[in-house]
């Protein structure tokens, strides 16, 4: 994203510190560690709802399926609760969807810890994602007004409204479970998915070091 003027800088301040209250409220509030995590539901919707409105008066983006370029040769980042999110909801399907899924990420994984290149995305198959509907933030802020600028591997162009909306959804989210003690790092979203899928705990000694700065913030 290019460097943005005050008066951008100040409105996107504002709209992450919303989205960070409003956050905090409703994380607050979750009794368990799967309905924590649940609120990127919230986010994932709100985040298409503030590209799709950053379009309205202005040239739509050019990606449509089939469309692959984003998801090749690039580093994708998620949040440790957004990836905990998916790999939850990647429970849900069915087994032998699971189990590709699950075989696919271990082979980029393998690839990533010896340092090979990532040529293309896990969840990418005949191009088209096998997630799409519970995709990262970072692919539904992702976007062209430029297929040539694709095909070429040039400076893609990109709306910035969308970009700003977007990425101050982003912000905002990670900052309201990080003010709440949750740990929200950002991780490869390979790696991370593969870790919550693998390891069956993982939801849950999460979940512990929430509770954990909860009762010692209360001490």
């Amino acid at each position: 994203m290019s460097a943005l003027t005050e008066q951008e800088q100040a409105e996107f301040n504002q709209a992450a510190d919303k989205v960070r209250s409003v956050g905090v409220a409703v994380i607050l509030q979750s009794e368990y560690a799967e309905k924590a995590i649940r609120f990127y539901e919230y986010v994932h919707f709100n985040l298409d709802q503030v590209v799709s409105v950053a379009f309205e008066n202005t040239p739509k983006a050019l990606c449509k399926p089939g469309c692959d370029y984003c998801c090749k040769n690039r580093t994708v980042e998620v949040t440790m609760p957004e990836a905990l999110y998916i790999a939850e909801q990647i429970k849900k399907l069915p087994d032998d969807v699971q189990a590709e899924i699950l075989e696919r990420l271990g082979q980029s994984v393998a690839r990533l810890e010896k340092q090979q290149k990532q040529e293309a995305c896990s969840f990418l198959k005949d191009s088209k994602c096998t997630i799409y509907a519970i995709r990262p933030s970072a692919c539904r802020k992702a976007h062209s007004q430029s297929v040539e600028a694709c095909q070429t591997g040039q400076e893609i162009p990109q709306h910035l409204g969308a970009l700003i909306g977007a990425e101050a959804m982003m912000v905002g989210t990670q900052q309201a479970f990080d003010a709440l003690g949750y740990l929200a790092e950002v991780q490869e979203l390979n790696l991370a998915v593969y870790a919550a899928l693998s390891n069956q705990s993982l939801l849950t000694e999460w979940y512990k070091v929430f509770l954990d700065a909860q009762k010692h913030a209360q001490s």
